[in-house]
C-alpha cells in the first residue's frame, strides 16, 4: 500500500489580511516558523516510507511559489497541477484523482490510496498524525471515504462540524493487511450522522456539552477509484468537465495545466457539499448506485488548527502567562488580550483590551477579537475596487527573486531588487520608461543593447527607454540592486518579453 498526499494549495486566506494576499496567500507565508505552512506541510511527508512524492493542486499565479519553496527545503512533487481559477476542493480533488493513474507507474485500483489536505493547515504533534493515517488506512482501503474529525476543546463559529453516529469495527481482511496499533480504540472510527456549516455561538456550546461532535478539519483519504464513483454517482457534470480538462490539458515539466474552457464549466463546490453530505442521504433513502458508497469519521486530536484567523493564529503562537500575542517592533502599555504584530514600522498600545493590530508596510487592520470571521468581508470589497492592497504587497515575488517598491508617483517609482543566486529577469525592454540600477551588495552581469558587462558593488548604469536589456546574477549570493525608473507611464504592465527562462 501506497498513500499519495493530495496537497490543495489554491486558498486565498482572506481572514489573515493584510499579511495575507491573493498573490502571497498564507499558505506560502511563514506565520508560525522559517517555514511556510505549505512547507510544514510537505515536510509532514518528507521522512515516510509511508507516502509518495505529494501531488499538488494550486493556482497558475502561484507556479513559481510553489516550485521554489519545493526546492527551498529539497523536496519534490509527483506533480503540481496549475488550476486557471479557483474552483473549490471538489474539482481539484477530481482533476488530481484523474492524474494519478498516468503519473504512477505502479499504480495499482486495489491498494491505493490518496491522502487529501489542504496546505495551510498546523499539526503539532507530527508523529501522532502519521499514527492516525497509517490507522485509518484500513477504513478506506476497505472502500470507504474517510474524513478526520478534531474533538473540540471550545464553542467555535469558525469551523463546520461533524455529528458522530454509530462506532465502526475494522474489517478482519483488512486488518490483515495493515499491522494496526495494538492500542487503538475500536471504536476510533464512526458512521457520519450528518455536516453542519459554522453554527452560531449557543448550538456551538451544546455541541461541546454533547460530546458526540468533531470540528470538520477538511482533511480525507480514500481510494481515488471510489472518489471517481463517487463524483459520477453524485455530480456527473463536474466530473466530465474534469475529465475533458484533463484531456484537452498540456504537460510542462513538472506541471500539469487543465484546458480552461472545460474546467470553467465545473461547478464551484466543495468535498463535503459534492458528495460527503449526499452519501448518507443517499444510503438513507436507498438510492441504488450509492449503496457501495460508504463514509465515515476517524478523530485526529494532533494539536491542530487551520489557521483560519488572528485567532486561531495567536492560539499558536501564545506564549504561556503572556496576556498578549505580540511580534515585530511592538510597544505595550496597559495593554491585555489582544493582538499585535507589526512588520515594518514600531506599533504601540495603550489602554486597549481584545483588539487585533496587524500592521504591514501599506495597510493597517484594527478589529475587535469577536469580528476578526468579518475581516474576508473588507477583503472582498478591496477586490472589487481594484485595490492593489489585497491583491499583492509592496514586496512582490517573481521566479528569480523579488522586487520591493520604495517610493512611487505619477512620473517615478523607486525599487529594491533582490536577485535570487543563478537567477536572471527575462531579456526585456519598455516602451515608456528608463531604468536606473546601483548594485548595492553583489555582482550582477548586464546586457544592454549590444554589450555586455560586469556592476559590482557602488557601481550604477542606465538603460534608455526601448532599449534591450536583461540582468543576470551567475553568483551563488543574493544580489541587491536600486533600480530608479522615470517615465510617462510607471506600470508593471510595459514590459515586452524578448526571451525568459521561466516561461512567461
Amino acid at each position: 500500500m501506497k498513500i499519495t498526499p493530495v496537497i490543495l494549495a489554491g486558498g486565498l486566506g482572506t481572514r489573515l489580511w493584510p499579511i495575507s494576499r491573493e498573490d502571497q496567500p498564507k499558505q506560502f507565508l511563514p506565520l508560525i516558523n522559517s517555514n511556510s505552512l505549505f512547507q510544514d506541510t510537505l515536510f509532514r511527508f518528507k521522512n515516510s516510507s509511508l507516502y509518495r512524492y505529494p501531488l499538488i493542486v494550486g493556482n497558475e499565479g502561484h507556479r513559481f511559489t510553489i516550485q521554489n519553496q519545493l526546492k527551498e527545503i529539497n523536496w519534490q512533487a509527483s506533480e503540481i497541477i496549475l488550476e486557471p481559477f479557483g474552483k473549490n476542493t471538489a474539482p481539484a480533488l477530481t482533476l488530481a484523482s484523474l492524474r494519478l493513474k498516468r503519473i504512477i507507474d505502479d499504480y495499482s485500483d486495489d491498494d491505493e490510496l490518496i491522502l487529501v489536505l489542504p496546505a495551510d493547515h498546523y499539526i503539532e504533534d507530527e508523529m501522532e498524525f502519521e499514527n492516525v493515517i497509517r490507522s485509518a488506512s484500513s477504513f478506506a482501503l476497505s472502500g470507504r471515504i474517510v474524513t478526520f474529525g478534531i474533538t473540540p476543546n471550545q464553542p467555535q463559529t469558525g469551523y463546520g462540524y461533524i455529528a458522530k453516529g454509530k462506532g465502526i469495527k475494522f474489517e478482519e481482511s483488512v486488518d490483515e493487511v495493515m499491522e494496526m496499533p495494538s492500542n487503538l480504540s475500536r471504536f476510533d472510527c464512526f458512521e457520519i450522522e450528518k455536516f453542519i456549516e459554522k453554527p452560531e455561538l449557543e448550538i456551538a456550546e451544546s455541541y461541546i456539552k454533547s460530546g458526540n461532535y468533531y470540528w470538520n478539519s477538511g482533511i480525507f483519504m480514500m481510494k481515488p477509484s471510489v472518489w471517481i464513483e463517487a463524483i459520477t454517482t453524485f455530480n456527473k457534470n463536474l466530473l466530465d468537465n474534469c475529465g475533458k480538462s484533463i484531456s484537452l490539458g498540456k504537460k510542462d515539466g513538472v506541471f500539469y495545466r487543465p484546458e480552461p474552457k472545460a474546467f470553467g464549466k465545473c461547478e464551484n463546490i466543495a468535498i463535503d457539499y459534492a458528495v460527503m453530505e449526499k452519501i448518507g442521504v443517499a444510503r438513507q433513502t436507498c438510492i441504488e448506485s450509492s449503496k457501495s458508497l460508504e463514509s465515515c469519521v476517524f478523530g485526529l486530536d494532533v494539536g491542530w488548527s487551520d489557521v483560519g484567523s488572528w485567532i486561531s493564529l495567536a492560539d499558536i503562537l501564545r506564549e504561556d502567562g503572556s496576556p498578549n500575542v505580540v511580534r515585530g517592533d511592538v510597544y505595550t502599555d496597559s495593554t491585555s488580550k489582544s493582538i499585535i504584530i507589526a512588520t515594518n514600522r514600531m506599533v504601540v498600545t495603550v489602554g486597549i483590551e481584545d483588539l487585533v493590530i496587524v500592521e504591514t508596510g501599506d495597510a493597517v487592520l484594527v478589529v475587535d477579537k469577536k469580528s476578526v470571521q468579518l475581516v474576508k468581508n473588507v477583503v472582498n470589497k478591496l477586490k472589487i475596487e481594484n485595490r492593489h492592497e489585497q491583491k499583492n504587497h509592496l514586496k512582490i515575488q517573481r521566479p528569480w527573486g523579488s522586487f520591493e517598491v520604495l517610493e512611487k508617483n505619477e512620473s517615478y517609482q523607486v525599487k529594491k531588487l533582490l536577485i535570487n543566486p543563478n537567477s536572471a529577469i527575462s531579456l526585456q525592454f519598455h516602451e515608456h520608461r528608463s531604468e536606473h540600477w546601483v548594485v548595492v551588495r553583489g555582482e550582477v552581469e548586464v546586457v544592454k543593447g549590444e554589450s555586455k558587462f560586469i556592476l559590482r558593488e557602488n557601481q550604477s548604469t542606465y538603460v534608455r527607454k526601448g532599449e534591450v536589456h536583461r540582468l543576470s546574477n551567475s553568483s551563488g549570493e543574493i544580489v541587491e540592486i536600486i533600480e530608479v525608473q522615470t517615465g510617462s507611464i510607471i506600470k508593471e504592465e510595459d514590459i515586452t518579453r524578448i526571451k525568459d527562462d521561466y516561461n512567461r
